[in-house]
């Protein structure tokens, strides 16, 4: 999984800790900018950084969430807190004319009957090993606050059935190039809106693509929040025509 455009920032909604460092993302066009290069740049640019902060970075512990393209750095009010950097990051971008993004890391404390490693109440969570592998609590924390629309994705499989709660909020109306509205997937076998979902791998693979979570139902999908296109191809015996 891939995050692409608008740099994600903070945490999940209604967190509750106070923050345990900054997130910042920092390009020159296409590439990635290394915090930690941020003084030398500038001094490079003939600029003179902030010494208290240049030292501040060279020392401060520093996490590269590669996936996400962010840094994650450990500021507090006892070194440099999160406004000051954030304000040294502007200014230092200003200057040497990159693109950057600044803002405290507010990550929420795990209520009880939450997952620890994921984040998530859903029953099931906790054997979906394969997200922990893949710092999905990192990226769902990061991106899902600054997700501007919902994706669309299409399932060609078997049908799901929509009332199953891992798959009912992800239902949307998807709009044709002809005029008019799909409501929820589209059956090919029988040329209608009608799924089937006597053959399960359809179901399979759309709850590990996408099955809501916190929902306290389970199992959650990589990618939770998006709109499903379910597009059955296959019967009930798991065949197409």
């Amino acid at each position: 999984m891939r995050i692409l455009s608008a740099f994600a920032l903070a945490s999940l909604v209604d967190a509750a800790a106070s923050p345990k460092g900054t997130i910042v993302s920092i390009k020159s066009g296409t590439d990635e900018i290394d915090l930690r290069r941020l003084p030398q740049l500038l001094r490079d640019a003939g600029h003179t950084p902030d010494q208290k902060i240049a030292s501040f970075l060279h020392d401060a512990p520093i996490k590269t969430l590669k996936y996400v393209h962010s840094q994650v750095v450990k500021t507090s009010a006892l070194t440099v807190d999160s406004d000051i950097l954030c304000k040294f990051i502007t200014m230092a971008s200003n200057k040497l004319s990159l693109q950057s993004h600044c803002a405290p890391d507010a990550r929420s404390v795990v209520p009880a009957g939450l997952d620890s490693n994921l984040g998530v109440n859903d029953p099931e969570a906790s054997l979906q090993k394969h997200l922990e592998w893949m710092n999905m609590r990192e990226v769902w924390e990061v991106s899902s606050p600054y997700v501007t629309r919902k994706a669309k994705v299409a399932v060609l499989d078997s049908g799901i059935n929509w009332n199953d709660p891992d798959f009912a909020p992800l239902k949307g109306e998807l709009k044709l190039k002809s005029g008019g509205y799909l409501d929820g997937g589209w059956n090919l076998i029988t040329d209608s809106a009608d799924l089937t979902y006597v053959d399960t791998h359809g179901t399979d693979v759309s709850k590990v693509l996408a099955a809501k979570g916190n929902n306290s139902y389970g199992m959650v999908g990589v990618a939770p929040n998006v709109i499903l296109a379910p597009i059955q191809v296959t019967d009930h015996n798991g065949e197409g025509s």
